[in-house]
């Protein structure tokens, strides 16, 4: 609903229950086709299986107090969101999306280094220090993955 101004009105934690229980519920489905199982009780699956189900547990708990305020007709908790706002946060999602595709053909740590450059550009950071320290931070992630946890990461 657009009102004057170009601006919506929004239920935030409606927003956000709905769509982590989207989120949640696809995670379930998704992870026996990407995690291969394990030889024990105690599998690979069960870690993001865990995370899943609290965050379609979390996620209900939130619709249902939205909905236990919407029964007693209380003032729901909205937000203002501009249109500039709105379309900053799709070039966000364009720019993660991205990331999601780069990271295999250009490996861990350049897609991560571009990533975290676009964002730092994205939010007009001109401060060089900011770009040489996630730079770095992303070169001694992959290292600390790969020395000590011995996960090879792409």
């Amino acid at each position: 609903m657009l009102q004057n101004g170009g601006n919506m009105k929004i239920n935030t934690n409606l927003c956000t229950g709905i769509i982590f229980l989207v989120l949640g519920t696809a995670a379930l489905f998704i992870i026996p086709t990407q995690i291969p199982a394990g030889h024990n009780d105690y599998g690979p699956r069960l870690f993001p299986y865990i995370v899943s189900v609290i965050m379609i547990l979390s996620s209900l708990g939130v619709l249902a107090g939205e909905w236990g305020r919407y029964r007693k007709n209380m003032k729901k908790e909205t937000v203002e969101v501009d249109l500039y706002e709105l379309k900053r946060v799709g070039l966000m999602f364009l720019i993660m999306t991205a990331y999601i595709f780069l990271i295999e053909p250009l490996g861990f740590i350049l897609s991560s280094a571009l990533f975290v450059s676009g964002i730092l550009v994205f939010f007009k950071s001109k401060n060089p220090v900011y770009y040489v320290v996630c730079i770095g931070l992303t070169a001694a992630i992959y290292y600390g993955f790969r020395i000590f946890l011995k996960v090879y990461l792409p």
